[in-house]
């Protein structure tokens, strides 16, 4: 679940505004809903299942962010950032059982819930805010999910089961359906950071982190 935003620039964030003995920060100006952030979402695959899964409508709303950071070699600055979020959208599976396909749609419900990103950036003063070069991010991200798809889609693959007495095979498919994970991106990317949306407080961690990392 994609555009730099707002997993991705929260995740930039995470290594971005504290010192190791300070508290974690919060920007309240990215504390807010998002909407559409993904598409195609990791899919599942376990010959001969095959489930392929996207998501044509999100709505994603940050609660709260948490970051978390340290100075580390190289000028660079390490962290993960805590988002507890809450939200709504679309899920689509396109599920073949070995020739069996069927496609399902329903309307999704993430409850509240905290994701957890790690990530490694570079964080530089720049004319009006700040510049934060994402240098590493996790390849995915679970989000736990709620919908009538999955039984849907257990139920039928369990039938295939006991059909093929074992050929077909549904370990592991009810994680994938409830706890989709969504791949993140693995070219690197800018963030910029307005003075406009951050805090006296905030832009003064981020001057104090920039000044240890050197």
């Amino acid at each position: 679940m994609s555009r730099l935003s707002p997993l991705l620039v929260c995740a930039a964030l995470a290594a971005a505004p504290l010192v190791a003995a300070e508290a974690p920060i919060e920007l309240e100006a990215y504390n807010r809903t998002y909407t559409d952030l993904v598409g195609e979402l990791e899919p599942y695959v376990a010959d001969p299942v095959r489930v392929r899964l996207s998501s044509p409508s999100q709505s994603l709303t940050v609660r709260a962010n948490r970051i978390h950071a340290d100075p580390a070699p190289g000028g660079t600055l390490v962290g993960r950032l805590e988002l507890d979020v809450v939200g709504k959208g679309a899920l689509v599976a396109d599920v073949d059982l070995g020739g069996i396909r069927q496609t399902f749609d329903d309307e999704i419900l993430l409850p509240p819930q905290t994701l957890v990103v790690a990530g490694r950036a570079r964080v530089e003063r720049a004319a009006g805010g700040y510049r934060v070069t994402v240098l590493e991010l996790p390849e995915r991200v679970r989000v736990a999910v709620q919908s009538r798809l999955a039984v849907s889609v257990l139920n039928l693959c369990g039938s295939a089961e006991l059909l093929t007495l074992g050929a077909v095979s549904c370990a592991g498919l009810e994680e994938a359906l409830t706890r989709p994970a969504v791949p993140l991106p693995r070219e690197t990317g800018e963030v910029f950071l307005p003075d406009t949306e951050l805090g006296a407080e905030e832009r003064a961690r981020l001057d104090r982190l920039i000044a240890a990392a050197r």
